[in-house]
C-alpha cells in the first residue's frame, strides 16, 4: 500500500516538531520551482542559486514562527521575493556607486586614453 503524499501543512507541522526529513521533502518539492522563479526575475544563474539557497535557509530557520495563516508554499515564495528585492536594491546601489565613481561613458573614456597615447 502506498502512503498518501503529505500536504505542505503536514510537512511544516512535522518540521516544527523537529522532523528534518520533512523539511528535506518540502525542499525536494519546491527547490526547482523556487530556483526557476528567482532566475526568471533576476536573469543570473549564480545569483538565482544563491537567493534560492538563502530562501530555504531562512525558511528552515524560521519555520517555528510559521502560523499557518497562509500556505507554506506562499510563505516560501514571499521569502524568495523579499530576497530578490534586496538583491536588486543592492545591485542598483552598486551601479549608482560605479556611475558616481566613473561618470564618463565608454566613448569619453576611450578618447581620453587615445589623447594619452597621442601625447607619448
Amino acid at each position: 500500500m502506498v502512503s498518501p503524499i503529505p500536504s505542505d501543512r503536514d510537512l511544516f507541522r512535522r518540521v516544527q516538531k523537529g522532523d528534518a526529513g520533512a523539511f528535506e521533502e518540502f525542499f525536494d518539492r519546491y527547490s526547482s520551482s523556487i530556483l526557476n522563479y528567482v532566475y526568471r526575475m533576476i536573469g543570473d544563474w549564480q545569483a538565482a542559486e544563491d537567493i534560492a539557497q538563502e530562501t530555504f535557509i531562512r525558511a528552515f530557520r524560521h519555520v517555528g514562527s510559521f502560523r499557518f495563516e497562509s500556505e507554506p508554499k506562499t510563505w516560501l515564495y514571499r521569502i524568495a521575493t523579499n530576497l530578490l528585492r534586496n538583491a536588486v536594491r543592492k545591485r542598483n546601489k552598486r551601479s549608482e556607486y560605479q556611475v558616481r565613481l566613473f561618470p564618463m561613458d565608454e566613448e569619453e573614456s576611450a578618447n581620453r586614453l587615445l589623447e594619452g597615447v597621442d601625447e607619448s
